[in-house]
């Protein structure tokens, strides 16, 4: 029994799809500078279970490699798997559907599609004559058991978590509940993966490494794939030994210059984050770090100060709206006094904070995103922010926000291609477009690239880009950017 794990090519021009390992899947230039490259965790760990179970396993990821499908199908065909495990996401669905047949007629495997549209859809996928299965979810186990019965068909409908086709049609499974202890788990089976190609842009050194110390999260934000359609609003923590063990491993045999804690929340317990930087700082691991997190679960100026200590440089935290009651409706009440508290906290330890935010949410106005951009400028000023993104709001397929759009007549797209919140918008408003939301989107861009801040942040940043960069191309980048910013700040 031959298992191939699978991320396949996904081009469109002078773009490059991101599905596996992020937790929203998107498109970037190939030729981006600073080239973000995520670890997929799910192929690792059901990699490393199958592995246990003595099952032949390799991986393709044609992301990390840049490859083409030219080679991408030889690779398959030299390995010549009987299973074909292939990441599907919503905007890349089409060309999922694409690879998946051309795998198919080159060795005649079984596909299983998995992934969060497929989750989502699974009914809808299994359609394509190519998939043969979805595995939903979390699938670790649900492979395990598909991969253990490989060809015992009356055994299928046995599986939990699958979803394959009968002389009916199309039959879903009893979904499979979710792994209670995690430790139980072996580690990801790093091995197959050519861990120098990943990257967390988010980090200020490289090489980098990722790591993952719980799965899911404990809210319900309507928007969030991770509690409508992969986990629940469950959230399960590993235990403090075991990342700790894990953590002296990566860096014995990686070397990394900082670590990426991936968790959609890491500091969820305070109790917990804090015994964890104990054990960081008694190993004398020595080496920064970065996570993400949200403004509520950052309770104390003393959670952060340990952190600081441990080693953490910067954290990124998903604001999404600085209207508080949008963000009741989507399920982050958060205190924007707190917010600013939080910030003002991080700014005196020296910890770089990271803004995310979301344009075009349920319930927002012209007004409402014009307050965010005011609130955004007034962080900037204060110094409180040292880097900031947004995105466009998507209602990817089982979340309630998607059921939301259904109701209300919000879509305006024809195709999942679309569903990219990078580029393009997919909802429209009857008091907010999507060209709106798109301009709105670009102003509060704008708006953050040339606020005003202090002269020591501007210092800050490019000792950042040195780090990234290197000094000659750093130091290039630093003085175009500082030209730019002096020219709309002052000349124009």
């Amino acid at each position: 029994m031959k298992v191939l794990f699978v991320n396949a090519p996904w081009f469109t021009g002078e773009l490059i799809g991101i599905r596996a390992g992020s937790r929203w899947a998107h498109t970037r230039r190939i030729k981006s500078e600073l080239k973000y490259v995520p670890f997929p965790f799910n192929m690792a760990y059901s990699a490393a279970v199958l592995e246990k179970n003595n099952v032949e396993v390799a991986v393709i990821d044609t992301l990390a490699e840049e490859m083409r499908e030219p080679e991408f199908l030889e690779r398959v065909k030299k390995f010549s798997p009987d299973l074909v495990v292939m990441e599907c996401s919503t905007p890349s669905v089409n060309i999922d559907y694409q690879n998946a047949k051309k795998v198919k007629e080159l060795v005649g495997c079984k596909i299983a599609f998995v992934g969060n549209h497929s989750s989502a859809l699974p009914k809808e996928v299994l359609k394509n004559d190519a998939v043969d299965f979805a595995l939903i979810g979390e699938y670790d186990y649900t492979l395990r058991d598909l991969a253990l019965n490989f060809g015992d068909e009356k055994n299928y409908s046995k599986i939990l978590g699958l979803v394959l086709k009968d002389r009916n049609g199309v039959h879903v499974n009893e979904r499979r509940p979710l792994i209670k202890t995690l430790d139980e788990l072996p580690l990801p089976a790093r091995h197959l993966f050519k861990m120098e190609k990943y990257n967390e842009t988010f980090c200020e050194h490289h090489p980098n490494v990722q790591i993952l110390t719980s799965r899911g999260c404990p809210f319900n934000c309507i928007f969030c794939l991770e509690p409508w359609v992969k986990y629940g609003p469950v959230y399960r923590a590993r235990s403090v030994p075991l990342v700790l063990k894990e953590i002296r491993m990566l860096i014995d045999k990686y070397k990394p210059k900082e670590i990426y804690f991936d968790d959609s929340t890491f500091t969820v317990s305070e109790k917990r984050t804090m015994d964890l930087c104990d054990g960081i700082i008694e190993n004398g691991f020595g080496i920064p770090w970065s996570c993400m997190t949200t403004s509520s679960c950052i309770r104390s100026r003393e959670m952060l100060e340990k952190m600081k200590n441990a080693g953490c440089e910067r954290i990124k935290i998903g604001l999404e709206s600085a209207d508080e009651n949008v963000l009741r409706q989507i399920g982050k009440p958060y205190n924007l006094e707190h917010v600013r508290k939080a910030l003002r906290w991080a700014k005196e330890l020296g910890i770089g904070m990271h803004l995310t935010f979301m344009i075009g949410l349920p319930n927002e106005t012209k007004e409402s995103i014009k307050n965010t951009m005011k609130f955004v400028q007034s962080l900037a000023k204060e110094g409180l922010v040292f880097s900031m993104q947004t995105s466009i709001a998507t209602p990817f397929p089982g979340t309630k926000f998607y059921e939301m759009a259904l109701k209300n007549n919000w879509l305006t797209a024809d195709s999942w291609s679309s569903y990219d919140g990078c580029r393009l918008g997919v909802i429209s408003y009857p008091e907010l477009t999507s060209e709106e939301i798109i301009q709105l989107k670009n102003e509060i861009d704008k708006a953050w690239r040339y606020s005003s801040v202090p002269s020591s942040l501007l210092v800050k940043k490019t000792k950042r880009l040195m780090r990234q960069r290197g000094v000659f191309t750093g130091s290039v980048l630093a003085f175009k950017k500082a030209i730019n910013y002096i020219y709309h700040r002052i000349v124009k």
